[in-house]
């Protein structure tokens, strides 16, 4: 063999090893960000090959892991206005919506004005015996519990079987209903239910959170 092919051949040889090199480098380096699973393992990684076609996976994670510590923290917190922060800083995030309904519920157990009741949504077929139908919230000088907030009254149907079945001591004969009403330009769907006075709220709510299962005592409008 001639010695200028000969030439050819170990360079080419070299560039292909200094390419797996940088191949199998790169995995590995992404490997152990995975691994890490943190921002700044990530963080490392983009420094490090910015031109990866891996980058972009790595800021979308940064973006992920990011909004699930803002979430931990405004869930550890339990407050209107940690959930409230959460939404202005992830206002489209993937805890957004059950952020708006925590928001919901802190509001109507609070001294708060209650949201404006959005319009009745008709049911695209006749309700089934036993199903809830979105309708108008509590009446003036009307005590009641609110069970929960969801993103449509279906959902609240089914929680309200649930619930029936788990506790029928403190929800035996309760009339349960779903208010429509709208929370951050988004259509939410109240299950409440109303009750005599407000020691019935209360005792309602306190054994239901024995069992950790949220529940707001709802009192009269001022």
């Amino acid at each position: 063999m001639k010695t200028g092919s000969l030439r050819i051949v170990v360079t080419s040889f070299a560039l292909g090893m200094l390419l797996l090199a940088g191949c199998s480098r790169e995995q590995g380096d992404w490997r152990s960000a995975q691994a890490a699973d943190t921002v700044e393992s990530y963080e490392r990684f983009i420094t490090q090959h910015a031109d990866s076609s891996l980058a972009s996976q790595a800021r979308e994670r940064i973006k992920q892991l990011v909004e699930e510590a803002a979430w931990q923290k405004a869930a550890t917190t339990d407050t209107i206005d940690s959930y409230q922060q959460f939404l202005a800083d992830h206002p489209n995030g993937k805890w957004s919506q059950e952020a708006r309904i925590r928001v919901d519920n802190f509001a109507v157990g609070g001294a708060g004005a209650p949201a404006a009741p959005a319009p009745v949504v008709p049911a695209a077929e006749p309700a089934k015996k036993g199903d809830l139908v979105a309708g108008a919230a509590f009446a003036q000088g009307e005590y009641g519990v609110q069970l929960g907030a969801f993103t449509s009254s279906d959902r609240a149907n089914v929680e309200w079987q649930r619930l029936a079945k788990r506790y029928p001591g403190p929800l035996e004969g309760l009339s349960p209903r779903v208010a429509a009403v709208e929370s951050g330009n988004k259509a939410l769907y109240r299950l409440q239910a109303s009750v005599i006075d407000e020691a019935q709220a209360r005792a309602i709510c306190n054994a239901l959170k024995i069992d950790k299962q949220p529940c707001v005592v709802v009192l009269p409008k001022k």
